[in-house]
């Protein structure tokens, strides 16, 4: 009587969890879809935590995006989920597989997102000004980036000033020389920097421009040496306001492909007044 009585329980317990776990696949129903034109950068607000990445439907987990903490998440689209008497805004996400062979991409909840790059990405050869939103992004590209050595080294030269990604942009969209592809439209619209005194610096641009096979030291030794013709001495470089912001952006033959001979340089200081 005993084994009847657990065999039916067991039975009962069974039949209910179907029931439940069919009425879950039904719980979440899509109310609006989007893909976008323009993608989104974002990475893991939360990189360590297990935060599910869904099927568009919300009945199947496709990873969690604690097992790729540093991936840089491209949002391509969104969604509206209703779940019982609440909706939620969900982000359609791409990334790279562990390999970099293929991607992993689905559907997070978008409050697990935020703007900017994953820890790898700044270790890339090129990322372009117009997709950072944040000095940070682009301190951290600068710091990482093997392209970047001759920024790095060009930037000791001035050891009181910060570079600024919006005094960067700047000097990117006026007096700069970039490869014909490389230059993005945003590039062309100047930020606004009322209130600053700008001051420029073409022979830089002209020496960066057909040394870029030259190393990273010696490039910013001729660096020194022009800004002193300007009357930017060393020492006219050590005691430079605070107030100063250094625009730079330095690009050698690293977009697209290593053969390709794109190219951009960008240099500028700003006082503010």
């Amino acid at each position: 009587m005993k084994k009847l009585l657990i065999t039916g329980v067991i039975a009962i317990a069974a039949i209910l969890g179907l029931v439940q776990s069919g009425s879950a696949q039904t719980k979440y129903t899509i109310q609006r879809q989007s893909f976008w034109q323009k993608t989104t950068i974002n990475k893991a607000k939360y990189p360590k935590k297990s935060i599910a990445v869904w099927n568009a439907k919300h009945t199947k987990v496709k990873f969690y995006l604690k097992d790729y903490p540093n991936n840089t998440w491209y949002g391509r689209g969104s969604e509206t989920l209703k779940h019982g008497k609440t909706t939620a805004k969900y982000i359609y996400i791409q990334g790279n597989n562990k390999k970099h062979t293929d991607l992993v991409k689905g559907y997070v909840w978008h409050g697990y997102l935020e703007a900017g790059f994953g820890e790898e990405t700044y270790s890339h050869k090129y990322l372009s000004l117009d997709s950072m939103t944040k000095n940070a992004d682009y301190l951290k590209y600068i710091k990482k980036s093997p392209s970047q050595k001759v920024t790095r080294e060009i930037v000791k030269l001035f050891p009181n000033n910060k570079v600024t990604l919006k005094m960067s942009k700047y000097a990117a969209a006026s007096g700069a020389y970039y490869f014909e592809d490389i230059a993005p439209k945003t590039y062309f619209t100047k930020p606004d920097l009322t209130g600053y005194t700008i001051v420029k610096f073409p022979k830089v641009i002209d020496y960066l421009k057909s040394s870029k096979n030259v190393s990273a030291t010696i490039r910013a030794k001729k660096v020194k040496s022009i800004l002193a013709s300007y009357g930017y001495t060393t020492s006219k470089l050590k005691k430079l306001s605070s107030k100063y912001q250094i625009g730079i952006n330095i690009v050698d033959s690293t977009y697209i492909t290593s053969d390709s001979p794109e190219c951009g340089y960008a240099f500028i200081i700003g006082k503010a007044k």
